[in-house]
């Protein structure tokens, strides 16, 4: 098994002879997922695997067969492989706002910690397979200190946007024939002044697709990575903020 340069937690397992790629495995905490040829040395690695290590539970994904990693449940379909986090985001509470209360009253102790703690239940499936979570987590992670109740209904508006469009999962299928045809795209873009301190929001998001796409080919893909943060410097454009994030997104990477 090789460490892979970008992740040191992802494995590779390669035929000795022709270097190809056989199988996956990623490490996560005391998890792990791998996916390969099972009929080949991969498939002997991983009884090997099993035999060495006392497994809690070990589960084969199929079609009939649906796993959950990490919070997230991964579904066997016929073309494609889908991350949902439909079940994990359900069971998500709202905040509760008394009718009494005013909206423009500081947060109490009480008020800070059930914020912060909707916040983080938020958060996690946004980092893990729902980026359309990410842009409005990173805004109100910056409205919670010395925020008011605004705040709270803020993280209740965007539980219910998560709710509304958890049924829409993350979907992995083939994107090239061959590994070479393989190229990799970043999009970037930035909302101008949209924090409470007037700072601006820049969002990337890196895609994974064919190589043909850069000769103006319609291709399918597939999202690898993405984030939304707040840009360092304050802008006086959009076009600022826009090429800030870009910016900030090629030093990053």
């Amino acid at each position: 098994m090789v460490p892979q340069r970008l992740d040191q937690c992802t494995f590779g397992f390669y035929d000795t002879k022709t270097k190809k790629l056989q199988g996956m495995l990623i490490l996560h905490v005391d998890d792990i997922r791998l996916a390969g040829n099972m009929k080949g040395d991969f498939g002997a690695m991983v009884e090997e695997l099993k035999k060495n290590f006392d497994f809690g539970k070990w589960e084969i994904l199929d079609k009939d067969h649906p796993i959950t990693y990490c919070g997230g449940q991964l579904l066997q379909g016929r073309e494609a492989v889908v991350l949902s986090f439909e079940s994990y985001i359900k069971k998500i509470v709202p905040l509760t706002i008394p009718k009494h209360r005013e909206i423009k009253k500081e947060l109490s102790s009480i008020e800070l910690t059930r914020c912060r703690g909707l916040l983080g239940a938020l958060q996690w499936p946004g980092a893990q397979g729902v980026p359309s979570l990410m842009a409005s987590t990173s805004i109100i992670a910056g409205e919670i200190p010395g925020g008011t109740g605004e705040a709270m209904q803020s993280l209740n508006k965007a539980l219910r946007f998560a709710k509304e469009n958890a049924k829409y999962g993350l979907q992995f299928h083939s994107v090239a024939k061959k590994v070479e045809d393989i190229a990799l795209l970043c999009f970037c873009d930035a909302a101008f002044g949209v924090r409470r301190d007037l700072s601006s929001q820049g969002g990337c998001m890196i895609v994974m697709t064919d190589k043909r796409v850069l000769h103006g080919e319609k291709c399918p893909f597939v999202p690898l990575a993405w984030k939304s943060f707040k840009l360092p410097r304050v802008c006086r454009s959009s076009l600022g903020a826009e090429s800030q994030a870009m910016a900030e997104h090629l030093r990053s990477s």
